[in-house]
């Protein structure tokens, strides 16, 4: 895995709801993670720590070789600002992700559980998010999940920080 860090990468996951691949810069991975820059049409769009039992596949090739030559010469590389330094556990990294940015999506594919929203509290078994649904308004009650029932966490990109920015208690 080594020969991909800070290269342009596919991370294909195990089948299950939604997209199952995640394209990014490998910064760092350890023997349970990945820790990833997303790429989203040649342009750095947060980041994500990837569960590694989750992984099916990971590869570079010659053409992420030219997107990321041309992200390079675009001043895209320039964008990675991740302060998040790849925990051997995920209370390590949602530790640090409450402390530097706050919010944060989690996602299980295979049971089609997609959380977004601000780190409420983090647990040695779990974690509690204050959940924001699709219309923007906070949910009354948190939303709990296991971590061995994560297989993504995202952080810092426009989609989450939108809903943050415009997200509603009621």
């Amino acid at each position: 895995m080594k020969k991909y860090l800070n290269k342009l990468i596919r991370v294909q996951r195990e089948s299950g709801c939604g997209n199952y691949n995640t394209d990014g810069i490998l910064l760092a991975e350890n023997k349970n993670f990945l820790l990833i820059a997303n790429e989203r049409e040649m342009q750095i769009d947060g980041y994500t720590v990837i569960n590694k039992k989750f992984v099916k596949r990971v590869y570079a090739s010659k053409s992420r070789d030219f997107v990321l030559k041309m992200m390079k010469k675009e001043g895209q590389l320039k964008k990675i600002k991740n302060k998040i330094k790849l925990g051997d556990t995920m209370w390590e990294i949602f530790k640090q992700i409450k402390k530097y940015y706050g919010a944060v999506i989690i996602e299980n594919e295979r049971k089609d559980i997609f959380i977004l929203g601000t780190l409420k509290n983090i647990f040695d078994k779990g974690v509690e998010v204050n959940h924001i649904d699709a219309e923007g308004k906070y949910w009354k009650k948190s939303r709990m999940i296991e971590y061995e029932k994560i297989n993504l966490i995202t952080w810092d990109c426009r989609y989450l920080n939108y809903y943050v920015k415009y997200g509603k208690t009621v």
